[in-house]
């Protein structure tokens, strides 16, 4: 009965999102191709969109995510899970990638500031303007010191629901986007 319950609590519905989400930029980023794509996550990550314990790894975390395919099947096909060490990998088939693009809109918050951080010469103070313009209700954090960047979020959900480290190197702006549970076990 004990497991059964814990097996009522996982919350595959935040996986689903999220892999949508991270399909859904990479298609805006890249463009849309009709084939599978492999997303990578660390096993803590996997726990943390799950709702579940976040020490589970390895084989019991591929146990928890055994009802996952059957879950989002209709509309993302069947995904395949394997992992090696705290990584995680799950293949999306074509049918998911094209299930995003035919149902997920682009986000004009993310459009906007995926075309800002392209921009060769970027300043923070410009990326600062794509998050005003959208809500004043936003974080702007200088976490250099700590090898994050330069950390952007919305406090409300409503616009996006991500953290975005940001920093500079010869190569032009990159970017990192967390959820905020992740973030937060980031800089725990």
């Amino acid at each position: 009965m004990e497991e059964k319950e814990k097996k009522q609590t996982i919350d595959y519905k935040a996986l689903e999102e999220n892999i949508c989400d991270t399909i859904k930029e990479w298609q805006m980023k890249i463009g849309y191709r009709r084939e599978k794509m492999q997303l990578y996550y660390k096993d803590s990550s996997l726990c943390s969109l799950l709702n579940i314990d976040l020490s589970l790894t390895g084989a019991a975390l591929l146990n928890a995510l055994a009802g996952f395919p059957q879950y989002s099947a209709s509309r993302l096909g069947e995904c395949r899970f394997s992992y090696q060490g705290s990584r995680f990998c799950i293949e999306v088939p074509e049918q998911g990638t094209l299930f995003v693009k035919e149902n997920k809109p682009d986000s004009a918050f993310l459009k906007e500031f995926i075309d800002i951080v392209r921009k060769k010469g970027v300043t923070p103070e410009e990326i600062k303007r794509v998050f005003s313009s959208y809500s004043d209700d936003f974080v702007f954090e200088d976490r250099r010191e700590d090898d994050l960047g330069y950390v952007f979020f919305f406090k409300e959900d409503t616009i996006d629901k991500y953290v975005y480290c940001i920093e500079w190197d010869e190569f032009g702006t990159t970017y990192h986007r967390f959820t905020k549970k992740d973030y937060e076990n980031l800089v725990a």
